[in-house]
């Protein structure tokens, strides 16, 4: 379906702008009636641009540049770091800055704006197609610069439509941008404004197939039943365009069925659904490591492989209902990203912990001669709980309300920003963001964890090495399998089951901090 929601011009390649103005020429003090720079002192594009000759302008653009095939661009900079757009300014030709920011408008530069807006620029004027700044930076896919844009054009037609009665949030949904639309979301952005076709951005969130805007538009309210002009609600149209599983996806990720658009039921409100998965994990694995102790391992691992499955089924299936409604099977995406979300994974290092902590108490703690390991082993157990808690509990960094509007205008992207759009990262280990107020929490526990994971290993060897009694000659032990390791799977296959998926973590772990340091 040709959609009218496609932007005509294209993206141009992006450059690093200087946030100070360019120094004046150096005659500048000696002309009289103009400012412009002298031809052989700054590229062709920059003089035509500060003597505001447009037809040079047009034809620069349009044209390769004498070094390259490529074509000059309103991004290009001199050997200061200068853009036209800067020349054009300081020298006050209102048409040449036009022309240049018509063709640079696509590149999201936050530092411009910011430039552009202390010095008085009306962000309010619509270009020939009826963009005003907020759409443009829409168009740009910057998230930073609408939000930006938000908190500095106070009062802002947060809604304001062009020619075809597209709102920016209408524009951010077909464009797939889940970012932007969370933020025009927050700012109060009409979640169900119609266009000159009858479409709300909910239906171009389906024209698009971006599940995780459809998801942040339900989850914010967004009426499922409202009609195109055509009587197509965003579900007709999700048929229609092959979209559906995408549709269903989102609307089950959050807690609708996507056939009626009611709330699917749940066993457990979700305080309770959270701290059931802790027990059922803590439970599971404890089972996991008794047999292992129980059974030959020939034997045991079929039946940990099927109780590991069972944990798994019972929290994703029947806990989060991951899968469990029509429409769910196929969506592997969607699955996992409500799975990460949820605390799973957090309780399978908080149930490690506990079952280290009770072999360490029930078995290592007597042993004699071993002191000082036992004391050290106390210290980070108590370390990695502890700030393992805290890197759960602690705010990563957000920054709420109006009144903070200033603090997120001056935040700068953080250079690890890969798997969270708001933080440095999403870590399902922890059950939370990794941002500036909990980063160092977050190494703290990672680096107790490696030294408690060493010193439990030390202390394993120890146990078997003072309490595990000699092989009976009877006993088989493979010749390639050191004595030790068969005496210790005879004597407490318990301890050893845990001392060794304890050790399974250390690779990981290692890896982990060597990357954060």
């Amino acid at each position: 379906m040709a959609s009218p929601l496609s932007p005509q011009p294209k993206s141009l390649p992006t450059t690093s702008l200087s946030p100070s103005p360019p120094s004046p020429p150096p005659n500048a003090q000696h002309a009289s009636t103009s400012t412009a720079p002298a031809a052989p002192a700054l590229p062709p594009l920059h003089v035509a641009a500060a003597s505001n000759d447009l037809q040079s302008l047009y034809a620069l653009l349009d044209s390769p540049s004498s070094s390259s095939s490529i074509p000059h661009t309103a991004n290009d900079t001199d050997a200061e770091g200068t853009t036209p757009l800067h020349w054009a300014a300081i020298n006050g030709h209102v048409v040449a800055a036009k022309v240049l920011l018509e063709r640079g408008r696509k590149n999201g530069h936050l530092p411009l704006v910011h430039l552009l807006l202390k010095h008085g620029a009306d962000p309010s004027l619509t270009d020939d197609q009826s963009f005003n700044a907020l759409h443009l930076s829409i168009h740009s896919s910057s998230a930073f610069l609408v939000a930006y844009l938000l908190l500095t054009l106070q009062p802002l037609a947060l809604d304001s439509t062009d020619p075809e009665g597209h709102t920016g949030l209408a524009w951010a949904c077909y464009q797939g941008d889940a970012i932007s639309v969370e933020v025009l979301l927050k700012a109060g952005a009409d979640k169900d404004r119609k266009d000159r076709m009858g479409l709300t951005p909910l239906h171009w969130a389906v024209t698009k197939g971006n599940s995780t805007c459809i998801r942040r538009l339900v989850e914010a309210g967004a009426d499922l039943s409202q009609r195109d002009n055509e009587g197509k609600t965003p579900r007709d149209l999700a048929l229609r365009l092959k979209s559906i599983a995408a549709y269903d996806r989102a609307l089950i990720e959050a807690g609708l069925d996507p056939e009626t658009g009611r709330k699917l039921d749940r066993p457990l409100d979700e305080r309770n659904t959270n701290w059931a998965i802790f027990g059922v994990v803590a439970g599971a694995m404890g089972a996991m490591f008794e047999t292992l102790a129980a059974l030959p391992w020939y034997t045991s691992w079929l039946l940990v492989g099927a109780e590991a499955f069972g944990m798994h089924h019972l929290v994703a299936r029947v806990l989060l209902g991951v899968g469990g409604a029509k429409g769910a099977k196929g969506h592997s995406h969607g699955s996992s990203s409500k799975v990460t979300k949820s605390p799973y994974l957090c309780a399978v290092i908080t149930s490690s912990l506990i079952w280290v902590a009770y072999v360490w108490i029930t078995r290592y703690i007597s042993l004699p001669d071993h002191a000082v390991l036992n004391i050290l082993f106390g210290l980070s157990l108590v370390s990695c709980a502890w700030w393992f808690a805290k890197a759960i509990r602690l705010d990563p960094g957000t920054v709420r309300g109006p009144g903070m509007g200033e603090e997120l205008k001056e935040t700068r992207r953080p250079l690890r920003s890969k798997h969270s759009y708001a933080t440095e990262r999403y870590c399902p280990w922890i059950w939370n963001d990794v941002g500036v107020n909990n980063h160092r929490q977050f190494l703290l526990f990672v680096a107790s964890l490696v030294v408690g994971v060493i010193l439990f290993t030390r202390l394993t060897f120890g146990y078997f090495y003072e309490k595990a009694p000699d092989l009976h000659p009877d006993s088989y032990c493979p010749s390639l399998v050191p004595s030790l390791l068969c005496m210790s799977l005879l004597f407490d296959p318990f301890a050893l089951s845990i001392a060794s998926w304890s050790l399974l973590q250390l690779t990981w772990t290692i890896i982990l901090l060597s990357a954060q340091i």
